[in-house]
Formats: C-alpha cells, sequence, structure tokens
C-alpha cells in the first residue's frame, strides 16, 4: 500500500510532538521538585496551557485527514479544544463571575500572603469567605483593606462628604446606612480576625486605610499573582444594588503584569501607601 504525503507528515508530526511532550514533562518535573511551594500552582496552570498547546498541533493534524470530513466535527473540535486554548492563553483564570458565592474563594485565599481589599463598603464581606479567610489568618496572612474615609464631625463640603454621598446614591440608600456599611465593613473584619487569631496578631495582620478619593472599582489583590476586579454599577430602577448584575473577572497578573502595575498604583493614590 502506497504511503501518501500527507501520511508521512502527520506521522512526523506526532513523533516530533511525542519527543517534545517527553523533553517538557521531565524538565517540569525536575523544576516542579525544586520549586516552592507558592509557584507551583502557577507551575500546574503553565503546564496545562502548554499541554493544551501541544495537544493542538496534534489535532490540526487530525482535522485535515480524512476522518474530519464534514464541517460539523471541525466545529465540536473548536468548541471542546480551541475556546478552552484560547482562554487560557488569555490569562483569564476565570469568570465572568455575577454571583459573589460562586467565585472561588477558596483557591484565591490558599496561595495569598497578603491580601488587598479596595471596596466602597461590603459589611457582610467577611460572611462570604469565612472558611477561607480564617486559614488563611490562621497561616499568618495579612489583609490589607482600603475604604472612603468618613466626614468629622459637622463637616458639610468637601471630598469625603461628596464621595459619601456618590457611593450613597448609587447604592441607593441613605448617607446614613451607607456611612454605617463603611463602618461596619472595618469593625466587622477586625472582629472577626480578633475571634480567630487573637487581638494582638490582629493587630499585627489586618491594617484600615481610609482614603478621601473617590474609588470606583471593587478590586481584591491575592498577592503574589491574582487579581479579582470588578466595576462598582448604578443600581437599576427599583432595585437594590444587590440585585444588579455586574460581572467579575479572575485575572492572573503573571501574564498581565500591567494590571498588576495599575493595582498597586490604585493603591499608593488612594492610601498614599505602597502595596509592596
Amino acid at each position: 500500500m502506497k504511503t501518501s504525503f500527507r501520511q508521512v507528515a502527520q506521522t512526523v508530526i506526532v513523533v516530533v510532538v511525542a519527543v517534545v511532550a517527553l523533553v517538557a514533562a521531565a524538565y517540569l518535573i525536575y523544576v516542579y521538585v525544586h520549586a516552592n511551594a507558592a509557584d507551583r500552582k502557577d507551575m500546574l496552570v503553565k503546564v496545562a496551557v502548554d499541554l493544551l498547546l501541544l495537544s493542538s498541533i496534534f489535532l490540526i493534524a487530525l482535522v485535515t485527514s480524512d476522518r474530519f470530513r464534514h464541517l460539523s466535527q471541525i466545529r465540536d473540535l473548536k468548541a471542546v479544544v480551541l475556546n478552552p486554548l484560547l482562554q487560557a492563553i488569555s490569562g483569564l483564570k476565570d469568570g465572568p463571575y455575577t454571583k459573589v458565592a460562586d467565585i472561588p474563594w477558596e483557591s484565591l485565599f490558599r496561595d495569598a500572603r497578603n491580601v488587598y481589599l479596595v471596596v466602597q463598603g461590603w459589611d457582610g464581606w467577611q460572611g462570604e469567605v469565612a472558611q477561607p479567610l480564617t486559614r488563611f489568618l490562621k497561616a499568618g496572612g495579612k489583609l490589607h483593606i482600603a475604604l472612603p474615609a468618613l466626614p468629622h464631625n459637622g463637616e458639610s463640603d468637601g471630598p469625603r462628604v461628596r464621595n459619601l454621598a456618590i457611593a450613597a446614591e448609587r447604592t441607593g440608600v441613605s448617607i446614613e446606612e451607607q456611612q454605617r456599611e463603611i463602618e461596619l465593613t472595618a469593625t466587622g473584619l477586625l472582629n472577626f480576625a480578633k475571634s480567630t487569631i487573637g487581638l494582638a496578631n490582629a493587630r499585627k495582620q489586618v491594617t484600615v486605610a481610609y482614603t478621601d478619593r473617590t474609588n470606583w472599582f471593587c478590586g481584591i489583590y491575592f498577592d503574589p499573582n491574582i487579581l479579582l476586579i470588578s466595576t462598582y454599577q448604578h443600581k437599576e430602577p427599583g432595585k437594590k444594588i444587590g440585585e444588579t448584575v455586574v460581572p467579575s473577572f479572575v485575572v492572573n497578573t503573571r501574564q498581565f503584569p500591567r494590571l498588576k502595575s495599575w493595582f498597586a498604583t490604585e493603591w499608593e493614590h488612594l492610601t498614599r501607601q505602597r502595596p509592596w
């Protein structure tokens, strides 16, 4: 039986991919064994991306063969292989999420050393992530919180008054309710930490900074390289802010280093302190 050029080419591609995969696997195993715990999770993600790339090369050879004559089969292949591959390359670890409960808090906290929380107010935050936050604090993790500064008694004008009014209007609550939420965000997290790791450790591991500047995004940075980012939206007519769907994204900043620089700059502008 005569062997066609296409068959020879496909065989060569398969052999080359197999050899490259074996060499890459040996190298990655060596590096993984000698890596520290903080880098191992990222290495596993990179391994998954590399495997997808190698698999895609192999599948291209199959697509060009007679097995995939029908367009419907190629569409199925694109949906199963190409779309996840593009998502992995893009750097988006997951998302978008439209519900707080669906965000993978456990995995986000697991490898973090410091967590930087930028919000206009979220007094129920510690309740949403009680278990992973407990493990994070007990492991010595540090929580840094940036909140809007509240007006002084009798203050009727200025950036603090304006920012509080904007946040209250956006969330559809009174200024008094918005002020109480900001207060409870700080005290709630501090009290949670005290009950979890004791007063002395809570003072060392949880810090709160207040800003006179307007903050238009909700951001949580899980040091060293994961950013949870969500924009603040105006409430829909007749609904409270919690009923309005807003997307949140989890991004690996090793693949998008400019996002890490952007967050660090924003944190410094808001709190007048460098995050790391």
